[in-house]
This record gives structure tokens, C-alpha cells and sequence, in this order.
């Protein structure tokens, strides 16, 4: 019997809607196994990860195949969870999740401890740890759905911003394999730009989570100090010894603006954990919205946004000098990302620095060697004797130098004299920036130098009494409780990132990020937009670049720079680490 013109009709849309059926699961099982996912940003592959166009599983392996492609030249991450990372990809909730990480793989610096997951501080002493308990801020990543896949290269103890250390090869610059990838948060800069993770974490004491941004063409945050949980250890050490106001804190790292903010949202989830109350108040919370809302905000022109745009821009080449040796082409790139922002938001922008600024360098270092003491030797009196006794000979001799001056009669004084001088510097500071929105710094005196160099020791002619004199654009900064961050701003005449250094206002992370995003977008539509990241590491060209300081090669002459013994001797730290069965980069 023939079918009705109605059932064939039916038919015939049963058979379309079939084949559009299986043409739509053709079309996302493309998309899901042929887009290089590694090339998008953090913010749309969260979108994608809820959207059930990719799945966690597929980033997982897509994450853990660009390592196997670029770290054996950047040796950005020192030690891959690949087993771990592919079992929580398959245990986290569907498509539609609402965690803000749901299943995206991120890198932790190797100070930052995961349960069960070596971390190591980049020391001989610690080569063999293995946590017990994770820290706050990365128990707050995986509670948001991250996938942490390895952890990132670091100098030893977390010390200077260039990472090379006795336990890993130096980390590369993508951009320049024979250049640094300065530190110490180094190696999580590094997997950034190839593409290895879309979100990384670092610390910063003195610039790192702002100099290797700066050197890798990504974006690093340095929020206010108890935005982010920290280790109750570390915490105790500021204010129950010391009594000082210099904090190490723990941030995040993105390829955009955005992609740092949703990462920062993440972290804060563990705001005030193990921090004392009395000592670091803990911040109010985020705005509604977020720090990424923030960001999305400002971007949209919304009236939200138009409430966080900067109305008032200030700018400084050096802080009136504090800042030594910085290059002309940084302050240039300075100077015209100011005007950019204020182009951009029609903001007033002026020259200017506060005053009182000249001890900011003597005082960073009194409350860092503080801070190296209890790092590296454990604190003061029988513990300091006893790594002295056990570990010194296994210590670069830039470290020794620091435990040395923290160990020396009277310190205790020189510390509260330098706390008097910090607040009084604070002071006048937070005048400063009742005046201004947002303040644009250097990240860093000098352009990425070459990987060999321990440190700079010398900037054409300004020359240094150590290895963090340098630093000082962004340690001048670590000493305020003021949230920063560092933004690509271009590619210098070498077609090295140029980037530039923002300052906000107290507790003001989220108009912070905002100015960032506009800046970002107008830098973006400039005649020399920043670098496109991720990007596949590229081989030094010859004449090598970075040539414009000088430094030392060997643990002899930076112990000579420092007049102290030599120490480290990659002899007897290679011997110790064959000792006790060291693996070296577990990839």
C-alpha cells in the first residue's frame, strides 16, 4: 500500500532531521578534535568547556602534547602530572558545569604545594618534598574546577628574577631561546606563551609575578596582600617575628587581561586563609561581578564600566631616580602607554612621582633579607646555625649573601628602622594616589638579557652592589599595599614584549584590571600591538640580543660580587641531588 503524502511527508522529515542529527555531532566532533584549543584564550575555553563543544579530557591532551613539543627548549615545567590531570579531567561534572575553571588545565609555580606532587622551591634541601596538604590558593583552583597539569620553573628558593637554578636546566625565552625568562615566577611566564596552560600561578615578593610577564609578553597581577590565602607558615613569619609590612603573595597569570582576572576570581575564593587578621586586614570582597566583570565591564562602555575608567593618569620614568639603569626605549614605551590609556578614556595624564621616595631600595632590602632568613636557613639563632652547618654549601652564594647581613649583630634594629621607613614611604604613597587613578611604571629596567648571566650587575654605565639592584622597578612597589599589575605594551625595536607596570588604588584590584583591559584593547589597535601568544619558541639570532649589561657566569664571581664564600659549586650540588636519587624534570 503506498504511504500517504503526509507520511511521506513525516518520513522524509525524520530522515532530516537524522541527518542534521549526525552532521551536527560531525561538526562538534571536528570541532572538538580539530581546533588547536591551546591557541585560544582561558576566558573562551571555559565558554566552550560549558558550551560541550570541547571536553576537559581533550584539553588535558592537547595541554600535555605542547609540552612534548616545546619544553624540552624552554623547560618552563619541571615536573608534569599527566596521570593525575588525565583522571580529573574524567571525573569532573559535564557540559553546563558552573565552576569558573570547570576542566581548564593550569601550571602552579614549584613554591606552591599540591598534595601528593613534588615541590621542590627550586633547593637542594626541599629537592625531595612531597606535600602533604595543598596550599589555600591552589586548594582554591582545583575547588574551582582547574585541572593542574605540572608545576613551573623557578629559581633557587624563589630568589631573583632570572630562572636558573641547581636542580633544572635554565628556563628559555619563547621569544629568544638564548635570552631569560626572568623570575622568579619564570617558568609559568614561559608556559604561557607556548601555550602549554592557559592560566598559571606565581608569587611575588619582590616582582614575580611583573617581571616575567613583562619578558614572555603575557599579563601578571600582584593583588593587595590577603587577597589570596596563603600558607599560615609564611603568613606567621611578617608580623608574629618581624613586625614588618613587606608580603609575599601568591597571583595569577594569563594571556589577556581577562583571562588574569578570571584566575584572580578563582585564588580569591581563598581571601584571608592563613593570614593574621590583626597584621594584614583582610580585604573587602570583589566587586559584584567580579574582577572579570570588572574587566568586561570596562570594556563594554557599560555604566559600571564607565564608573571604573581612570579620570586621573600619572606616569614616572624612575621614580624620581629610585629607579636605576632603566633603558630608553622602556621609558619610551612608558611614556606612550600612558598616553594610549588617556586617549583611550579621555583621562588626564601628567609626569609625576611622590615624594619621599629616595630609601625605598635600602628598605625593600633590610625587609628581604628578613624574609631570605626564615626562606631559605629556617630563621634566626639555632636554625640558622644548623643550616649553616647542613645546607650552605649547597646555597648560591646571592642567597648566603642575604642570610648573612640577617644574621648579623644588631639586625633586629636595622629591621624596625626600615619598618619606620616603609610606613613613612606608604605614606606617601597613598598621598600620591588620592590624586591619580592609576600610576604607569616601568616592569623592569632592561629588556630580556641573555639566559647565561646569573644577573645584571651593570646597565651601561649604572652598576649594582647585588643581585636584586636591578629588580628595583618592581620591588620599589612590593612595599606598598597596593595592588599592580604588568601589561604587554608592544615589541621593542628587537621585537622583544615591552611591557609597563600599573598601580592602583588600595583594595582596588577591579578598576585596576578595568584600566588594564582598556589600555590592552587601545595597545591592541596601535601601530605596534603587543605580541600574539601563544607562540612557538624561537631560536636566538645571531648577533645574539640582550647585550646592553653586564653580569657574572660563574658561583666564583657572583661570590666575589657579593664578598662572601663560595658556595652552590654545581659540582657538590650534583653529587648531593645523585645522593638521595633526585629525578631532575619529571616530563
Amino acid at each position: 500500500m503506498p504511504l500517504s503524502n503526509s507520511a511521506k511527508a513525516a518520513a522524509a522529515a525524520s530522515v532530516a532531521a537524522l541527518v542534521a542529527l549526525v552532521l551536527r555531532y560531525r561538526r562538534l566532533y571536528y570541532i572538538r578534535h580539530h581546533t588547536e584549543w591551546w591557541r585560544l584564550s582561558a576566558v573562551e575555553v571555559v565558554a566552550a568547556l560549558r558550551a560541550g563543544q570541547v571536553t576537559p579530557r581533550i584539553l588535558v591532551e592537547q595541554a600535555l602534547a605542547r609540552i612534548h613539543q616545546t619544553n624540552g627548549q624552554t623547560h618552563a615545567i619541571v615536573t608534569v602530572c599527566a596521570e593525575r590531570a588525565l583522571a580529573c579531567a574524567d571525573e569532573v561534572g559535564g557540559a553546563g558545569s558552573r565552576a569558573p575553571l570547570y576542566g581548564l588545565p593550569v601550571a602552579i609555580k614549584d613554591n606552591q604545594r599540591l598534595k601528593g606532587v613534588r615541590c621542590t622551591s627550586g633547593t637542594p634541601k626541599n629537592a625531595l618534598c612531597i606535600p602533604e596538604a595543598s596550599d589555600p590558593p591552589v586548594a582554591a583552583l582545583e575547588a574551582g574546577g582547574a585541572i593542574i597539569i605540572g608545576t613551573t620553573n623557578l629559581p633557587e628558593a624563589a630568589g631573583g628574577s632570572h630562572t636558573f637554578g641547581p636542580l633544572f636546566p635554565t628556563a628559555s625565552n619563547p621569544f629568544d631561546l638564548g635570552l631569560t625568562v626572568g623570575g622568579s615566577s619564570g617558568g609559568s611566564a614561559a608556559a604561557l606563551a607556548t601555550g602549554t596552560v592557559w592560566l598559571a600561578s606565581g608569587t611575588d615578593l619582590g616582582g614575580s609575578l611583573r617581571n616575567p610577564p613583562a619578558y614572555n609578553g603575557v599579563v601578571g597581577i600582584r593583588p593587595v596582600p590577603g587577597r589570596v590565602g596563603t600558607s599560615p607558615a609564611v603568613a606567621t613569619h611578617w608580623r608574629g617575628r618581624w613586625g614588618i609590612g613587606l608580603h609575599s603573595v601568591s597571583g595569577p597569570m594569563g594571556r589577556t587581561v581577562a583571562d588574569a582576572a578570571l584566575m584572580l576570581d578563582v585564588m580569591s575564593t581563598s581571601c584571608g586563609v592563613g593570614w593574621e587578621p590583626s597584621a594584614v586586614p583582610t580585604p573587602p570582597p570583589p566587586p559584584e561581578g567580579g574582577f572579570l566583570g570588572c574587566v568586561q565591564a570596562a570594556l563594554s562602555n557599560s555604566a559600571e564600566g564607565v564608573a571604573l575608567t581612570p579620570k586621573t593618569i600619572a606616569w614616572s620614568a624612575d621614580l624620581g631616580g629610585v629607579m636605576r639603569g632603566v633603558q630608553p626605549e622602556i621609558i619610551e614605551g612608558v611614556r606612550r602607554a600612558a598616553q594610549m590609556l588617556a586617549e583611550a578614556t579621555g583621562a588626564t595624564v601628567e609626569e609625576a612621582t611622590p615624594a619621599g621616595l629616595e630609601r625605598s631600595e635600602s628598605v625593600f632590602r633590610t625587609l628581604r633579607y628578613s624574609r631570605m632568613l626564615d626562606n631559605v636557613a629556617g630563621g634566626p639563632g639555632p636554625a640558622a646555625k644548623q643550616w649553616a652547618k647542613d645546607w650552605m654549601p649547597l646555597t648560591k652564594p646571592e642567597a648566603v649573601a642575604e642570610i648573612i647581613q640577617a644574621t648579623q649583630s644588631g639586625f633586629a634594629s636595622r629591621v624596625a628602622e626600615a619598618e619606620h621607613a616603609r610606613q613613612a614611604i606608604e605614606g606617601s604613597w597613598l598621598e600620591f594616589m588620592s590624586r591619580y587613578d592609576v600610576v604607569l611604571l616601568p616592569s623592569t629596567s632592561l629588556l630580556p638579557f641573555p639566559k647565561d648571566l646569573r644577573y645584571p650587575w651593570k646597565i651601561g654605565e649604572v652598576e649594582f652592589d647585588d643581585f636584586i639592584g636591578w629588580m628595583l622597578p618592581c620591588s620599589a612597589i612590593s612595599i606598598l599595599p597596593l595592588p599592580c599589575c604588568s601589561v604587554p605594551i608592544g615589541l621593542s625595536a628587537d621585537g622583544l614584549p615591552l611591557a609597563v607596570q600599573m598601580v592602583g588604588q588600595p583594595n582596588g584590584e577591579g578598576a585596576l584590571l578595568a584600566a588594564a583591559a582598556l589600555l590592552e584593547r587601545a595597545v591592541a589597535a596601535s601601530n605596534n600591538p603587543s605580541p600574539k601568544v601563544p607562540i612557538d619558541p624561537t631560536p636566538s639570532p645571531k648577533p645574539p640580543r640582550g647585550t646592553c649589561c653586564s653580569g657574572p657566569y660563574t658561583v666564583e664571581e657572583a661570590a666575589s660580587h657579593h664578598r662572601v664564600p663560595v658556595t652552590g659549586s654545581p659540582d657538590v650540588v650534583v653529587e648531593y641531588l645523585k645522593s638521595v636519587g633526585f629525578q631532575g624534570m619529571i616530563t
